[in-house]
């Protein structure tokens, strides 16, 4: 840690520094002298070092302007004058994170990397990207919007990613989310949409685009972040080469402060729903209240803990209220959102009927009302507290990086005029917690009765299901084009045309060598050829199996225990996932539901159950998995395994209601996900044509899941003892002693008494002599499917064997299925097919390919595209300088940054799988080796693999019919929504 880290030599004056123990760092609050531009530097040990640059980008329309805008700058800039200098660092960076965000209020540039060079290179193009970028009307007409003439009927078309993308935004969730937020925000920027409605997108000018950025994109509104262990001085040196290129503007993108309403609002809008759909129970019913605008410490951890009391575990009086009521299938809200200008609460039911607007109203303020006055328990705070500290102190963020998360919660304070560095501590703000809530004072109580029961600034929304409503916003989006083309005269026309013309050739047309040699990158001679060997040793203590791998963990130890579920009758795997996930959420014969919810919330950091299904190809592995995990500080290890054993051993099945409640909930999750997730959806299902383990995958959580997940609400109502007798079978078989085995990841000091709390649960285990005496096969499915949902847009995915066609296996793939995604895909279905995304994906244990498309204007067009990736794969000529970069960023994608529980898990994994640390050597060695000869074979076999495709599609009605029309595809038709 630097001393000299003053910032006087760059211009920088340094405002204020401070220790944050709680973080194991140092923070620097700096003001650019010359712009007024402030930056936090914050200097630690983490090797995933970040950087992010944060403007204020309040809007007043629902143009969509701020979103084009994050979408455009990234598509060249003066120092780095290619269409897509972002999609070159994508292949070529081993960067840990790289993208950009458009929130409410704010637009977010942040990177990621271990590699510090790479890091400065990621750094040195997202700032000239912000402040210098080409934004030419090619680049806002690909990203926002632009006229398509259609070849086959001569009609005038949309296109535009960001259209697109939006136009597959249009779920439930999110027109929820958007009218609540216009509802209790309605004089604010707040009360527009700022990802853009498509209709109002086509508002949008190049004049008011290029404007915006002049008036937002300036040092005197951003505030930049920096988190690492690079160094620190040459964060300032940095980011002053830009701004020492500005003056000092006077900004004022101060967000108002919404006016307080006099009395409490209700509101009903519209949403889309498909024609399978019963608008009788699909309405959304949420009550919201405005909060506060104070962004302390202090307040924003009271209301964090206010949340985790009423909504923070499966028992929690807010959620067991409404989910008992039957008043609805599923909740609806969040609760607490902090991260905008000011604090709010929503909570509510989905799968509801508009007749209960009033009951759901009112139980809502009834079980506030109780609460504020007989309080919470002992219990249910200490549930809550521990709930927040651990989440706090661990900080364990998966695979997106830790910086960036401080980062995002520090700029919602510091946006809004906060001190950022105060925002890093929670060690003052929980003691000071603690002592209130010590001496007795009703805090909570005292919350409830002022922010919400005394508090008129409430709004009471209703969501009203729709079948028409997507056909009307075609209909009208129609009619708009129609008027528009009938009012073109031929020099018009022969204008759009030209424009058309010429956006084609500046998309197609290849950046030069020269253009493409300024974008800074790594060479191979920057990276480690050796592959990362995690520490792991194979146990037993008296024929207990485990692997420990000996990790720095903080005190806290990741566990997890897995059973074979090989045994489970094949008719019972969609019962066996439902069961797994209700496992924490039942109760037990000694507990009720609301009890042990409590318990593992006081006790642990969080307790889950994780599906393994795998069959690595050319061996006779076959690992079928269900894994209890779970984690928790060294003293409260035995308190871990009794909630795993309580839940496998004294687990309560019998409880009707509780499983009616759990399975409606799980039924309108996955229904709600089906379309901003459509592209998961059919990649699963395509992979339940071509293996075992993908058709066990669609079982337990794909089309047929859910499909199951509504037959089985019928049973339970007209067969539950019979649903009952196969729970205990789905129990009984999954829980045996034979082949289990544990993996545990922790501290040394805090191995002995793990091992001694895992040999206990072994030995409470019966020991049945699993006998895996059936056959699982591939499923029955049509080879075209198209799955109808309520979209404007499709999510087009296709499937082939490589392995059946002759391909061995090489780390190559890996380098070209980066290169195609990098390259082909994104220049076919994202640039040119004005879909938000698209790609492939190949897995190395069953050899199967699959290439998808996202929120995807066409259909047959994008299949054409994936029958001509073999033809790509052929032609292709790369300079040894191109295949180094995409060797480079498949090495990065293999050095991904993890924390100690993903290294143990992907070591377990690793283990149970059968491929050693040799493999994952082999595997670097082929990717550093790659030639352009590997990929003749890898193209080879895709050709081949093409004559036997899968596909399946998940959209509109319109779209599927439309393709049938155009051509000769036929697909097997089902409405799913």
């Amino acid at each position: 840690m630097s001393d000299n880290h003053n910032g006087e030599q760059y211009g920088f004056e340094l405002l204020s520094q401070e220790s944050v123990p709680e973080l194991s760092s140092h923070a620097y609050l700096f003001r650019h002298t010359k712009t007024g531009a402030e930056v936090l530097s914050i200097v630690n040990q983490d090797e995933n070092k970040c950087f992010g640059i944060n403007f204020a980008t309040p809007r007043n329309d629902s143009t969509g302007v701020a979103h084009i805008m994050e979408h455009s700058v990234l598509c060249g800039s003066k120092k780095y004058p290619i269409k897509e200098p972002f999609v070159e660092l994508l292949k070529s960076s081993v960067k840990t994170f790289l993208n950009a965000m458009t929130y409410p209020d704010k637009t977010v540039y942040p990177v990621a990397s271990q590699n510090e060079k790479d890091f400065h290179n990621l750094m040195s193009v997202y700032l000239d990207a912000v402040f210098a970028p080409v934004i030419s009307e090619e680049i806002f007409q690909q990203e926002g919007w632009h006229y398509e003439w259609k070849e086959e009927t001569g009609e005038l078309i949309y296109k535009g990613v960001v259209f697109n993308e939006m136009k597959g935004a249009n779920t439930p969730e999110r027109s929820l989310y958007t009218a609540r937020k216009k509802a209790l925000f309605p004089d604010t920027p707040y009360a527009w949409d700022s990802g853009g409605e498509p209709a109002r997108i086509l508002d949008l000018t190049y004049e008011d685009f290029k404007q915006f950025h002049a008036d937002h994109y300036h040092p005197s509104n951003s505030r930049a972040f920096f988190w690492g262990d690079d160094t620190p001085e040459e964060r300032l040196k940095r980011v002053a080469e830009y701004f020492d290129q500005f003056e000092k503007r006077d900004l004022d993108y101060e967000l108002p402060v919404q006016k307080r309403f006099t009395e409490p609002k209700r509101i009903e809008m519209p949403f889309a729903v498909g024609e399978e759909s019963d608008p009788e129970k699909e309405a959304m019913v949420i009550v919201s209240w405005l909060l506060s605008d104070d962004k302390s410490a202090d307040v924003a951890l009271e209301f964090t803990v206010l949340n985790q009391l009423l909504l923070g575990t499966a028992g929690a009086p807010m959620k067991k209220a409404l989910i008992e009521s039957g008043l609805g299938q599923a909740l609806a809200g969040g609760g607490v959102d902090q991260s905008i200008r000011e604090s709010s609460f929503t909570i509510g039911l989905k799968g509801t009927s508009l007749d209960s607007v009033d009951k759901i109203e009112s139980l809502i303020i009834e079980t506030l009302e109780h609460h504020s006055k007989e309080g919470f328990s002992d219990d249910a705070m200490a549930a809550a507290l521990n709930t927040i500290e651990f989440r706090l102190r661990e900080l364990n963020t998966g695979s997106y990086p830790r910086g960036l998360v401080v980062m995002e919660e520090v700029v919602e304070a510091w946006l809004y005029g906060f001190d950022p560095i105060q925002a890093l501590f929670f060690e003052k703000s929980m003691k000071t917690l603690r002592a209130k809530i010590d001496s007795g004072e009703k805090l909570f109580e005292e919350i409830i009765k002022t922010y919400f029961l005394d508090n008129n600034h409430r709004v009471t929304l209703a969501m009203r299901p729709d079948k028409s409503l997507l056909k009307e916003l075609d209909k009208e989006e129609h009619a708009r084009i129609e008027t528009f083309q009938k009012g073109l005269d031929e020099s018009a026309k022969n204008e759009l045309k030209a424009k058309e013309a010429s956006l084609k050739v500046w998309q197609s047309t290849p950046d030069s060598r020269e253009a493409l040699a300024t974008i800074p990158v790594l060479a191979l001679s920057d990276l480690s050829r050796a592959h990362t060997v995690i520490p792991d040793k194979a146990c037993e203590i008296e024929k207990a199996q485990y692997r420990y791998h000996e990790l720095p963990t903080n005190g806290i130890v990741y566990t997890d225990v897995a059973f074979d579920f090989r045994a489970v009758p094949v008719k019972l795997l969609p019962l066996l996932n439902f069961y797994t996930d209700i496992l924490f959420q039942m109760g037990t014969e000694d507990e009720s539901y609301e009890a042990f919810s409590e318990r593992i919330a006081r006790d642990t950091g969080g307790v889950w159950v994780s599906s393994l299904s795998l069959e690595p190809s050319g061996t006779d592995q076959q690992i079928y998995k269900m894994v209890l995990r779970g984690k928790a500080i060294g003293e409260k290890v035995p308190a871990l395994y009794s909630i795993f054993s309580d839940a496998i051993h004294k687990g309560r099945l019998d409880n009707k209601e509780r499983f009616k409640q759990l399975l409606l909930q799980q039924k309108v999750g996955l229904e709600r996900s089906l379309i901003p997730s459509g592209h998961s959806y059919v990649a699963r299902r395509i992979g339940a044509h071509r293996s075992v383990p993908g058709w066990i995958d669609e079982q337990m959580g794909g089309i047929d899941y859910l499909l199951w997940l509504r037959k089985l609400e019928k049973r339970v109502e007209e067969d539950w003892a019979g649903v009952l007798t196969e729970l205990n079978t789905v129990r009984s078989k999954l829980f045996d002693r034979g082949l289990t085995i544990a993996n545990i990841t922790a501290d040394s000091d805090l191995l002995s008494v793990t091992e001694g709390e895992y040999r206990k649960l072994y030995e409470t285990l019966p020991d049945g002599g699993l006998r895996f005496n059936q056959k699982w096969k591939v499923g029955e499915y049509d080879n075209f499917e198209a799955l109808i949902v309520p979209s404007q847009v499709n999510f087009v995915g296709q499937g082939i064997n490589l392995y059946e066609s002759g391909y061995e296996y090489h780390g190559s793939s890996m380098v070209l299925t980066r290169l195609l995604n990098t390259s082909y895909f994104w220049e076919k279905i994202r640039v040119e097919g004005g879909a938000y995304g698209g790609g492939c994906s190949f897995d190395r244990f069953t050899g199967l390919m699959k290439f998808y498309s996202y929120r995807d204007p066409n259909l047959e067009a994008t299949l054409g595209i994936y029958e001509r990736v073999a033809e790509y794969i052929a032609s292709l000529e790369l300079s040894p300088e191109e295949l180094e970069k995409s060797v480079i960023g498949a090495i990065g994608s293999l050095d991904s940054y993890r924390f100690a529980d993903s290294k143990g898990w992907d070591s377990f994994v690793q283990f149970l799988t059968g491929q050693e640390d040799a493999f994952f050597q082999k595997r670097r060695d082929e990717v550093f080796e790659t030639t352009l000869e590997h990929f003749k074979s890898f193209g080879e076999a895709v050709s081949k693999g093409l004559e036997n495709r899968t596909v399946a599609v998940i959209g509109g009605a319109e779209a599927v019919s439309q393709a049938e029309a155009n051509s000769a595809l036929r697909f097997s038709v089902r409405p799913i929504l």
